[in-house]
């Protein structure tokens, strides 16, 4: 039995504004060395009943939490992490050339993606209606500009819908 593994050089990473379609994404995947998926638990609760029963049911899904590590390039998109948190229009692809943002806007919903190919196999991993919450910039004197990306993302949008999508084609 051969076990299928996925690498990072099969990875490609996209952002875009909320409900996009997976082919008006921009790749950002030159700029990210690492992710991690945190959060979408559910917990369950049960209340004592009269006569020594018992009655359980599902707590609420909790909030997922998605971080990417990243580099800040010395180039045109050098501001593309704060553009995402502080430009207010989040992760829509226009807004990722920016060459200056300032800390007065506010983070909106946008879409993160994930998506690996062995080149027959794609498996996806799809955060809509994400929100930028924190950046935190950082640098040691002997390693190049880095930083960690945060976002935060309910599990579900307003109608119900799941907001994280995972396939395998």
């Amino acid at each position: 039995m051969v076990t299928e593994v996925y690498f990072s050089d099969q990875c490609t990473i996209k952002i875009g504004a909320a409900d996009a379609g997976s082919s008006t994404l921009t790749a950002v995947t030159s700029y990210i060395t690492g992710f991690n998926q945190s959060g979408g638990g559910r917990d369950t609760e049960s209340k004592p009943l009269f006569g020594g029963a018992n009655f359980t049911h599902n707590l609420p899904r909790a909030q997922f939490e998605v971080s990417v590590d990243v580099i800040i390039p010395p180039s045109a998109n050098s501001v593309i992490w704060d553009n995402i948190l502080m430009n207010g229009t989040g992760l829509a692809s226009s807004d990722l050339t920016s060459t200056s943002v300032t800390s007065d806007g506010e983070s909106v919903a946008g879409k993160l993606e994930f998506v690996w190919t062995d080149g027959t196999t794609i498996y996806t991993r799809s955060y809509n209606n994400i929100y930028a919450f924190e950046f935190t910039p950082e640098q040691a004197a002997d390693g190049e500009l880095k930083g960690s990306m945060s976002f935060k993302m309910a599990p579900t949008d307003s109608a119900g819908v799941g907001n994280l999508t995972v396939t395998k084609s």
